[in-house]
């Protein structure tokens, strides 16, 4: 289930929502985010697209199919016209640091190593007292629960850890991974941004 968050309450976010996964779907990609909120330019609305079928974060949505998939939407946004403020439009890819949202995704992307912040600090066991797990994800126990392998003295623990009690979370890029593969690979893509203007979702000029 993608992440959802408008700071719009007067936004219909269920039906732009759906909106967006059907232009997704019909393009082959996924939703990760969808984001409405007032930054330093204004309104933005931010869709974060992936591969649904991919192993690795980011692979295969490259700037040129963020800028196909922001045309298409911009198009469908105008004809719907759910959003009556003005704002700015922008796709992009999560890159190899993608957020973590669903059980699903810790389950998809065992064997990676990610970053889970708690809303509070583990009471007991070897990772007593810390907040912030960084280690290698297995999956989800037989409850549901993300499992999270962490290097502890004398070896590793693995750490259960409830959806509830993740504040946030999202993969970690790989330091090693990053000098075999090169400069320029990890960072997501980002289309160019088309505006619109309140109340018409046309084009700025």
């Amino acid at each position: 289930m993608p992440y959802l968050y408008s700071a719009d309450p007067n936004l219909p976010l269920e039906s732009l929502h759906a909106l967006v996964a059907s232009v997704l779907a019909g393009r082959g990609v996924g939703l990760v985010e969808l984001l409405f909120r007032r930054e330093r330019p204004g309104w933005v609305l931010r869709v974060m697209i992936e591969n649904p079928e991919g192993s690795e974060p980011g692979a295969g949505v490259t700037l040129d199919r963020c800028a196909e998939v922001s045309r298409a939407l911009s198009a469908k946004l105008d004809e719907a016209d759910l959003i009556l403020s003005a704002y700015t439009l922008e796709v992009s890819s999560p890159g190899v640091e993608r957020p973590l949202h669903d059980p699903a995704d810790y389950s998809r992307f065992r064997g990676k190593r990610a970053k889970i912040v708690l809303t509070r600090p583990l009471g007991e066991g070897p990772l007593k007292g810390q907040k912030v797990l960084v280690g290698v994800l297995q999956g989800l126990d037989e409850g549901g629960n993300p499992l999270i392998e962490v290097a502890v003295r004398g070896g590793v623990h693995q750490e259960a850890v409830a959806m509830g009690d993740i504040n946030e979370a999202h993969l970690v890029y790989d330091s090693a991974a990053k000098a075999s593969r090169g400069r320029g690979e990890g960072k997501g893509s980002k289309a160019p941004s088309p505006r619109h203007r309140p109340g018409h979702g046309k084009k700025s000029e």
